[in-house]
């Protein structure tokens, strides 16, 4: 079956006509430029994928309290591994069909107008279907320090570049455990930034301190930008929505005993960038290599972070029609 074929195949079983009244997590994301669902896993959910996680970890030697065996399974910031196929991850993502719904409700409502603030060079978009984007996973445990500092990630010099890999202009992670208050691990962000972003950086100094996408807050240019950055509650089973001009980062500390485990990923719109993004996204899913469009430098030995070739298969396998056609398949 073709990409196109797939999905075709796929129903549109939450089509909305267009005088019905939006679901309220639109106008609090159009408002914030972020917004936090709860129970887009199920507690059965959490402790399945809490499960798996552990386990995926206890596979390659590491522990969710225990720091130093995580940091071989990073190739970047030392609390996002670089675990991309774990079938209970699929499983909670790319075939969870509350987190899909709800991605698609929000982009419906804002980047496929494509007017005023969420106006894009991507043309149509036909939000009754979302490709799945394949990330990592974080894990934080407690009294770790801050891995990620605050960041965009988008270059407000070059918001849609010719060379780039795929176009996630809502990005998206579920929590499993931890983070529930401020310095616990969590996540922060300058809310309703979005509705800012353009008058800002037209005055903003320059150089940016940008590499790629990843343009970071430095506190002589953005010192109050830095002051603006808030704790947004993510409790277990919750998933986060954020649009990519928001300045994010993660909490300073993780005061939690408890580690803050995390699902990064979510979806991308269904544009021709994107498509060329979920055809090699696929394929390299076949093979469990990492995807094109991270900072990973393969190291000797790191064969030991793919998931078993039997476990995967099986998985994509038993995914249903809807769930593999978001993978490309």
């Amino acid at each position: 079956m073709s990409l196109a074929e797939a999905r075709r195949g796929v129903p549109a079983t939450d089509a909305r006509t267009a005088c019905e009244e939006p679901p309220w997590y639109v106008e609090a994301f159009a408002k914030d430029g972020l917004v936090v669902v709860e129970d887009v896993l199920s507690a059965e959910g959490v402790a399945a994928a809490v499960r798996g996680f552990d386990e995926s970890l206890r596979l390659r030697g590491a522990e969710a309290r225990d720091g130093e065996s995580l940091r071989r399974l990073s190739s970047t910031a030392g609390g996002v591994l670089d675990l991309f196929y774990e079938p209970w991850k699929l499983e909670a993502t790319a075939n969870n069909e509350r987190y899909a719904r709800i991605y698609r409700d929000l982009l419906r409502h804002t980047y496929a107008r494509n007017e005023g603030e969420w106006r894009h060079p991507h043309g149509a978009i036909d939000a009754e279907f979302c490709f799945a984007h394949v990330d990592r996973v974080g894990c934080r445990p407690s009294g770790h320090a801050r891995f990620l500092s605050p960041h965009l990630d988008c270059c407000p010099d070059n918001m849609y570049p010719s060379d780039a890999a795929r176009w996630r202009p809502i990005q998206c992670l579920l929590a499993l455990s931890g983070g529930d208050g401020p310095d616990e691990g969590g996540f922060e962000a300058v809310r309703g930034f979005h509705r800012e972003f353009d008058r800002y950086y037209a005055r903003r100094r320059r150089p940016l301190p940008a590499v790629g996408e990843f343009v970071a807050l430095t506190p002589v240019d953005d010192a109050d930008l830095l002051r603006r950055m808030s704790h947004v509650r993510v409790p277990a089973g919750a998933a986060l929505f954020w649009d990519r001009r928001l300045p994010h980062a993660n909490a300073r500390r993780n005061d939690n005993l408890l580690p803050r485990r995390v699902v990064y990923g979510g979806f991308l719109p269904d544009v021709p960038l994107n498509r060329r993004y979920a055809s090699q996204q696929r394929d390299r899913c076949i093979r469990a290599e990492p995807q094109p469009d991270f900072w990973i430098a393969r190291r000797d030995g790191d064969d030991f972070l793919k998931p078993s070739p039997a476990a995967l298969a099986a998985c994509l396998a038993a995914l249903p029609p809807p769930a593999k056609a978001r993978l490309g398949f």
